[in-house]
């Protein structure tokens, strides 16, 4: 009999030898390539365990022997995928959804708010749901409206302004019709009056953290930033953790 299994479970991964087939499956039969030959960017939801980062990082760098390796936050890739640097961002997947205020390609700690409600928690209250007239999944939109509201109050005066001016959504749970017009409305209730508020809301949002990621890997500055396969095998976990920053907390 067969089992369905997520190894991801809230945004943080409690099966590394599922999630390891996984990246298996994605190197060689999704994508065709030898691991070897290439530098890997992943990405990591805010606060997550350092734990977890450094068994990415073995993996990684032990299991499929990669040349390079950088972890960042989700957040900030669907920054750059919007052409922003600076603005926050509204990000819900399947698991976990964040609220980031970033200030110039940078994550502001204190300005990030986490909400454990998602596109898996949409999928069973729908699927509890009887034949009836649809009815809206209780604090869902409030939860993002008041995490994002909070998250850009926890910004100075400026930040607080530009973020108002650069809400941006990202995550497959952002793509419901008209969730930007709401978003814009029920944020301007709560903001200072004479504020300006836009709501960015790409297209392709649900793919924003991998079209960020294909951008800030191309960078040529960005270069620096890899992880190489020599510094791993001369410090071990420790460069993992010495190399963790804002771009990816």
């Amino acid at each position: 009999m067969l089992s369905l299994k997520y190894p991801i479970e809230h945004g943080v991964v409690d099966n590394w030898d599922d999630m390891e087939k996984v990246w298996h499956h994605t190197f060689y039969e999704q994508l065709g390539v030898a691991p070897e030959d290439h530098p890997v960017l992943l990405t990591q939801n805010p606060f997550n365990p350092m734990a977890s980062r450094v068994k990415m990082a073995e993996i990684m760098f032990e299991t499929f022997t990669i040349p390079a390796f950088h972890i960042a936050m989700p957040a900030v890739l669907a920054l750059y995928a919007s052409g922003l640097t600076t603005g926050v961002v509204v990000d819900s997947g399947h698991g976990v959804t964040h609220t980031s205020s970033i200030y110039e390609g940078y994550a502001l700690p204190h300005a990030i708010l986490r909400l454990d409600l998602a596109g898996h928690d949409l999928d069973c209250f729908m699927a509890k749901l009887s034949s009836g007239p649809f009815q809206a999944f209780p604090g869902w939109f409030g939860g993002f409206r008041e995490t994002t509201y909070k998250s850009i109050m926890k910004c100075s005066d400026d930040g607080m302004e530009n973020s108002l001016g650069n809400i941006v959504l990202s995550g497959a749970s952002t793509m419901f019709p008209g969730m930007a017009g709401r978003m814009s409305k029920e944020i301007a209730k709560l903001a200072p009056s004479g504020m300006e508020i836009k709501v960015v809301a790409p297209p392709e949002r649900k793919y924003s953290a991998w079209i960020g990621g294909s951008i800030l890997a191309s960078i040529s500055t960005f270069q620096k930033e890899w992880i190489t396969k020599a510094e791993y095998d001369e410090y071990g976990p420790s460069t993992v953790v010495r190399t963790a920053d804002c771009h990816s907390i």
